[in-house]
């Protein structure tokens, strides 16, 4: 029994070994990084009109399959912020609001002379912050978090073969802890660093 396992454990790593030696590492590209940084305008899709939110963005992706170069992950995270205030009969009202996310999931890019189009699933955690202040005073404070989804994608624009400008646009959509749901469009333009 002993000798049996043994075969079959030398066998099969016998066999990884020849798979693994398939693709020549000189013929295949090595694993690309990409590091966004970025501007954002995030706006809420409802039927009445909502404010826009301005904020950053940024995420890193890479895809480490040789065999497979299009296809890899992306982590991203992002902030957006509305920053709102009033005065009603002498009384000073500001409300200070911030969205921001955390996600990762699979992404695929494909590589053309000068440009790359990318395409992406996230899933994460969406927290959302607002502070409201009556004559300078703190009235209220309050975080929430959800869980949020992005579909979406962009394209890149190769400037050099390490800088590229990039443009970006997700459909995000948040669940709150009571299942409400809520729907937003982000767009981002920056630079991405390889």
């Amino acid at each position: 029994m002993n000798r049996f396992l043994l075969l079959s454990c030398a066998l099969m790593a016998t066999s990884i070994l020849s798979v693994a030696q398939d693709v020549p590492p000189s013929s295949a590209p090595p694993p690309t990084w990409d590091l966004f940084v970025g501007g954002t305008l995030q706006r809420g899709v409802l039927s009445t009109p909502t404010p826009n939110y301005y904020g950053w963005d940024a995420s890193v992706s890479e895809r480490p399959y040789r065999s497979h170069p299009w296809i890899g992950g992306t982590v991203e995270g992002s902030g957006s912020y509305l920053n709102s205030s009033s005065t009603v009969s002498g009384t000073s009202v500001r409300t200070d609001s911030g969205a921001y996310t955390i996600m990762g999931g699979p992404s695929v890019a494909f590589k053309l002379p000068g440009i790359q189009p990318f395409a992406r699933v996230l899933m994460g955690v969406d927290l959302n912050r607002e502070a409201v202040s009556v004559n300078d005073q703190t009235a209220s404070h309050a975080w929430s978090r959800g869980f949020g989804t992005a579909f979406g994608g962009g394209l890149d624009i190769s400037v050099t073969q390490r800088f590229a400008i990039r443009g970006q646009a997700d459909w995000l959509r948040y669940w709150a802890s009571n299942l409400q749901s809520s729907n937003s469009v982000r767009a981002s333009v920056g630079v991405v660093f390889r």
